[in-house]
């Protein structure tokens, strides 16, 4: 084989190797984008347990510096807010910055999330919206893309529309207070 033609079958499997692994990476992003749309999913649904079929089986949940949640208690607080929450109406996550590195994957959202409360047979039914910035570990397992850790940063809450801060009802006239 004379140096051209070498030159010219090296060029072409150089090129169809970058070709495959741009591929594989932009599938990768698609497939991780999809799992914030499971995790919406689940949240409309208001699916507790399908939080924990989307994450790893060590995957934690926080918000800022404070400690991680193990996946059991963060589907045993879902169940119980669910149980307050006549419907969960909207939930959306615009992904952005992905990063792939073999079977690991960052990335970071914003989340918006709306869910009517009820708070009473007496009292109409109120709106909340949460809206936060998460930046996420996902790893590929032989099921796909999976959360290995979520943590959430400038968490904003509105009640019917004002802004809220749902650790002052800890210490506020519903403390302690059974719900309906």
């Amino acid at each position: 084989m004379n140096m051209n033609r070498l030159g010219l079958v090296l060029s072409v499997v150089v090129v169809s190797q970058v070709s495959v692994a741009t591929t594989a990476r932009a599938d990768d992003k698609a497939d991780v984008k999809a799992v914030y749309q499971k995790f919406c999913d689940t949240m409309k649904a208001k699916d507790a347990n399908g939080l924990l079929k989307i994450g790893t089986n060590d995957f934690t949940m926080s918000e800022g510096k404070g400690t991680p949640t193990p996946a059991a208690k963060v589907a045993e607080g879902l169940k119980k807010q669910f149980a307050m929450f006549k419907t969960v109406d909207a939930c959306t996550a615009e992904v952005s910055d992905v990063k792939v590195k073999g079977k690991t994957a960052t990335a970071k959202s914003k989340m918006h999330t709306v869910m009517t409360l009820v708070l009473g047979k007496d009292m109409p039914p109120a709106k909340i919206e949460r809206f936060s910035d998460t930046t996420d570990t996902l790893v590929k397992t032989p099921e796909g893309w999976r959360f290995k850790t979520v943590v959430s940063s400038n968490v904003q809450m509105t009640l019917n529309g004002a802004k809220f801060d749902p650790k002052a009802m800890q210490s506020g006239p519903l403390a302690g207070k059974k719900q309906p």
